[in-house]
């Protein structure tokens, strides 16, 4: 995989589209500061609110999944809009499976030692692509990353190890150079997801 060719292509992509990327991110962010300032005002005990918080976590599942749509979208030159963020919320509960079974099979690897956690978790990871990319069912989605991952672990370590340093970055700006970070990172990972499709 050309990861240099990648990030540059990302990096061309997100010159016009800026604003376009950061939108879902803005959005989410005002939806759950609106939500959080409104549990507030009710005066709510700790518990309830931690009970309520716990549960506007679990609804935004579908929206963060929509996030990957809506980039893949922007990447392939189609047709898009924030409504399609709202447009994954009727499979919420094969989402919710998704991203349970991901998490179990994670910590299981890194109960067993942390490099087989890295593994199973480099492993699964576009495997939440793959449902909102028109693949049905959260165990095949499972089952055609693993097989998609296949031979590119490593070099997807590798490509991930490549952003450390705009990571590193946000400490001394403050969160500032995120602004670009996100969208670039993000737009980056769907084009590496892109390259694997066609391959496999």
């Amino acid at each position: 995989m050309n990861r240099k060719e990648i990030k540059a292509n990302a990096k061309e992509i997100i010159k016009g589209n800026k604003w376009n990327l950061w939108k879902p991110y803005l959005l989410l962010f005002l939806i759950m500061f609106a939500a959080g300032f409104l549990l507030a005002l009710m005066g709510l005990n700790e518990d309830v609110i931690n009970v309520m918080t716990s549960l506007l976590s679990l609804a935004s599942i579908p929206y963060s999944f929509a996030i990957y749509a809506y980039v893949l979208k922007i990447i392939r030159k189609e047709p898009y809009d924030v409504k399609m963020l709202f447009s994954f919320y009727n499979i919420f509960i094969p989402l919710l499976v998704l991203t349970i079974l991901i998490s179990i099979f994670v910590t299981i690897g890194f109960l067993l030692f942390i490099i087989p956690g890295v593994i199973i978790a480099l492993m699964l990871t576009f495997s939440q692509v793959l449902i909102v990319d028109g693949h049905t069912g959260p165990w095949n989605c499972i089952v055609k990353s693993k097989e998609m991952m296949q031979g590119y672990k490593w070099d997807y370590f590798k490509f991930l190890l490549s952003f450390i340093g705009w990571v590193l970055l946000c400490i001394p700006t403050f969160g500032l150079i995120s602004i670009y970070v996100v969208p670039y990172f993000m737009t980056a990972q769907m084009l590496y997801y892109e390259e694997l499709r066609k391959n496999s």
